[in-house]
């Protein structure tokens, strides 16, 4: 509770600085000439040092999402120590159909009534005809969601829906790694995609005060976006490994009626289709802000180039900002939703 607490204050005291900075008139701090040079310095190196850390960031991301969702997941899912794994427990499922069997035999001997031995022997035997299937029948489940997410990946990257789609397609939008540059020999600023313009007033400093400051927020959010989406890819690849490894035994759950044969089909489709939902929340935000609109008037560079007031353009990167966080959050909870539908409708169609 504490840590929670403690994460609250400093995203209170950002915001209230951030607040400050955007709501302060830039003719106020005209008198601080090289105070203005050495702060406009100091956050463009951490603008710079964020934007770095964003783009490793962003190809983790990218790494992630190939292997989880493109062609290379194939090699996860089919091959290697996940076919090794499936056919043992297939060859365990057989055995455990053979002790199921002979306890039905027993009961048909003894009359056992009770054990309702009759509906069991129905779904034994649908799930020994499907064992040799499970395997492909989770492989299917898998296939199709990453179907709906490579979709999304090719509409934010490009028909070639190669590699360095969403965080490139992300950084382009928000246009924060080529922002402003600083000429060596001059020493002057210039603030790129605005006609080379080079600020000398200390109003345009302040302004890219304004610009780096932000930018440097917007920029950790981006990065805990993409971590958490990358740890999100990276754990669904090795969830529905395990899940095809155990695949067999799932079925044999499913025939007796176990609990843990519920919870196997609800982890399948919960990571399944996280994956999907989670990129087309953030195909939302990257279609925004890659629209030409969003461009012109509310991108970084509209705070020096454009009149539009400073706070308009705070709170519509604000905006952005919770949209992507809440792109995890949601994407998660969604997942869960979209498997406990699923398991209602498998227990409708058997007529539970």
């Amino acid at each position: 509770m504490n840590k929670i607490r403690k994460k609250e204050k400093y995203v209170a005291v950002f915001l209230l600085i951030s607040l400050c900075l955007f709501l302060l008139p830039a003719r106020e701090v005209e008198a601080a000439s090289i105070f203005l040079e050495v702060l406009a310095e100091a956050t463009n190196g951490l603008m710079t040092g964020a934007s770095k850390l964003l783009g490793w960031t962003g190809l983790l991301f990218d790494y992630s999402v190939e292997f989880s969702v493109m062609k290379n997941s194939q090699k996860f899912y089919k091959e290697g120590i996940v076919k090794t794994g499936w056919s043992l427990c297939r060859d365990l499922a057989n055995l455990f159909f053979i002790f199921i069997l002979i306890f039905i035999g027993i009961a048909t001997i003894l009359q056992l009534q009770s054990y309702g031995y009759k509906k069991l022997l129905l779904g034994v035997i649908l799930a020994a005809l499907l064992i040799n299937f499970s395997g492909l029948i989770t492989r299917v489940v898998i296939d199709a969601s990453n179907v709906v997410a490579t979709e999304f990946i090719c509409k934010m990257g490009g028909k070639d829906c190669s590699l360095e789609y969403v965080s490139k397609a992300m950084m382009k939008g928000f246009k924060m790694q080529t922002i402003l540059a600083k000429d060596p020999v001059t020493n002057e600023w210039t603030v790129l995609g605005s006609g080379g313009v080079k600020p000398a007033e200390n109003s345009v400093l302040w302004k890219i005060i304004q610009i780096t400051f932000f930018g440097t927020g917007l920029m950790l959010v981006m990065i805990f976006v993409l971590f958490m989406g990358a740890l999100l890819f990276m754990t669904r690849t090795l969830v529905l490994m395990f899940l095809i490894i155990f695949a067999p035994l799932a079925f044999i759950g499913t025939a007796i009626g176990s609990s843990y044969a519920t919870k196997w089909w609800r982890t399948l489709f919960n990571q399944s289709f996280v994956a999907p939902l989670y990129l087309f929340l953030i195909y939302i935000v990257v279609n925004h802000v890659t629209d030409q609109t969003w461009n012109t008037k509310s991108s970084f560079v509209a705070l020096v180039t454009d009149n539009e007031p400073a706070i308009d353009i705070l709170w519509q990167f604000i905006m952005m900002a919770g949209l992507l966080i809440g792109a995890y959050i949601i994407a998660k909870q969604l997942g869960g939703a979209s498997a406990a539908g699923a398991i209602k409708m498998a227990k409708w169609g058997k007529g539970k």
